[in-house]
């Protein structure tokens, strides 16, 4: 029972939809807050709106049932196929990694951007990019970054980010698998402090 959620969506013309979100709390509220909008994203792609169009629904959504100051950090990412495009929709959420068949990262040119469920209008960060045959995307939660040890040390995102570089020869379920691994190791003897979110997709 808990707050992040994550989504995949296909489509018959050759689109793929990746959400990764983060609602604010723990425990039931944060769960049923995670399900309604984890409803209302589905609900709103697969009815044929634009990655931008299907976030602002969402949001004007949850801005107008003002439920006890309630907000979801999100990314909504659309992958395009046949146009080896993506574009993501993020919202107060953190970017996505991507790497090139080479192994080099991807320069994001990311903007301000804050959560949803808070303002009518929020500031969203909005990128298209034409990825290589080869690449890796990686999406994940605070869950991940946060993780603590017994000395109070973060994850951090260099660290996700160095690591995840070593392990792009392995396959995408393995690199969750591994970064979970290497959660638990820098964890130590700490008690999980939040979810942990991560998904991972490779290009042929």
């Amino acid at each position: 029972v808990g707050g992040d959620l994550y989504d995949v969506i296909g489509f018959d013309d050759g689109r793929l939809v990746i959400i990764t979100g983060d609602v604010a709390g723990k425990g039931v509220p944060a769960a049923l807050y995670m399900a309604l909008v984890t409803s209302l994203l589905h609900a709103t792609a697969k009815a044929g709106a634009s990655p931008k169009q299907v976030v602002n629904i969402v949001n004007n959504h949850l801005f107008e049932r003002d439920m006890d100051s309630m907000f979801v950090t999100l990314l909504y990412v659309e992958l395009n196929f046949s146009a080896r495009s993506l574009t993501y929709v993020r919202a107060g959420h953190d970017a996505p990694l991507i790497w090139n068949s080479r192994g080099k990262r991807v320069s994001l040119n990311s903007d301000r951007s804050i959560a949803l469920g808070l303002v009518e209008n929020p500031p969203l960060d909005i990128q298209t990019l034409t990825l290589e045959p080869g690449s890796t995307i990686l999406t994940f939660t605070d869950g991940v970054t946060e993780a603590m040890n017994p000395t109070g040390e973060l994850f951090g995102s260099r660290q996700l980010e160095t690591y995840a570089l070593s392990l792009l020869r392995e396959s995408a379920q393995g690199i969750c698998d591994k970064i979970v691994e290497a959660l638990f190791s820098h964890m130590n003897a700490s008690p999980q402090s939040d979810d942990i979110t991560i998904l991972a997709l490779q290009l042929e």
